[in-house]
């Protein structure tokens, strides 16, 4: 699963009973009171939004501390107990 696949995001917003085709910001903010994941992944948007305008140095100061140990991990709620890792160094 890629968190930066608006397909796959999207996908998965489906099988959780969202009816969802896309994956825009105002689409988004319309779940963020029923859908958890949602918040969550507004944040790490706006992280990856950051780091790609800062650096990943701004990232690995701003974020959570696993990003200043060279990996940045999505709670494990996002699917089934895995979560993927995207890897900041």
């Amino acid at each position: 699963m890629s968190w930066s696949s608006s397909s796959q995001v999207a996908k998965l917003l489906r099988e959780r009973g969202h009816d969802v085709r896309r994956t825009d910001e105002a689409t988004l903010l319309a779940l963020t009171e029923t859908e958890p994941l949602v918040p969550m992944l507004l944040r790490y948007r706006e992280a990856c939004k950051r780091a790609s305008t800062y650096g990943i140095e701004w990232l690995r100061k701003h974020l959570h501390p696993a990003a200043r140990a060279g990996a940045c991990r999505l709670p494990a709620a996002w699917r089934g107990g895995r979560a993927d890792v995207v890897h900041l160094a």
